[in-house]
């Protein structure tokens, strides 16, 4: 059953138009229910905005970005520490340094080997074990000084204009710093068993053998201390 809009009568189920006043009666249309969206959710007073998510181009791979830029870094430390050129100041301070070090230690050397090349005891004596040890400790300690400095010297990063004078400082220091004390440890050996007369000619020899090579080595440091101004272990 159905009612007419216009009148109120009531009509069979289905009439289109009303019985008593000939009105019509519409179809009754379904409602859709409406349609509801999920609120918003506001931010919270005070707290700060949240950014989205930053996404990275198709193809990239985070882990790669990453270790690329640690060697980035590596390589940048690496250089400043150990390939970048020292100032001019730097530089001169470190070779005059070291270079004196090594004229200390050699200076000590010679200065004990004098000791027994003018020996003024009774030559036909053998040499003294106690000799021998005074001359292998400070052959101990002063090789090891030499060689120190001599490998910091190595390591010395001239600037450009001491190039020249950095291969020459390091050709001395490889000789002072390595084959001379191979040649006095041996002579230091050889005094055992021997007369003080003997050792004091095997000193002899020592320095004529090594002239040769001492004295190349002492021209590369003179011109370098030339271009350095390096006191060479005698002061400035």
């Amino acid at each position: 059953m159905s009612f007419c809009p216009s009148c109120g009568a009531s009509n069979a189920e289905g009439a289109k138009f009303c019985e008593k006043c000939g009105a019509g009666i519409a179809a009754e249309t379904p409602v859709a229910p409406p349609v509801t969206t999920p609120p918003v959710a506001q931010p919270v007073p005070g707290t700060p905005p949240v950014s989205p998510p930053v996404k990275l181009p198709a193809g990239l791979d985070v882990a790669k970005i990453i270790i690329a830029a640690v060697v980035v870094v590596f390589l940048l430390v690496a250089y400043l520490i150990f390939l970048k050129p020292m100032s001019v100041p730097d530089y001169e301070d470190k070779a005059d340094e070291y270079s004196v070090q090594i004229s200390d230690a050699t200076g000590e050397m010679d200065q004990a080997l004098s000791d027994y090349y003018s020996y003024d005891g009774d030559s036909t004596d053998k040499v003294d074990a106690g000799d021998i040890d005074d001359l292998q400790s400070v052959f101990d300690d002063s090789r090891k000084m030499a060689r120190e400095a001599a490998g910091k010297i190595k390591g010395l990063r001239p600037p450009k204009e001491y190039k020249a004078a950095d291969g020459r400082l390091n050709e001395w220091a490889s000789y002072y710093g390595s084959d001379y004390w191979d040649a006095v440890e041996a002579l230091i050996k050889s005094a055992d068993g021997r007369t003080y007369e003997r050792f004091s000619n095997g000193i002899s020899d020592f320095y004529e053998k090594t002239s040769r090579d001492a004295s190349r080595a002492n021209r590369a440091m003179s011109r370098a201390s030339e271009d350095l101004g390096l006191s060479w272990g005698y002061g400035e």
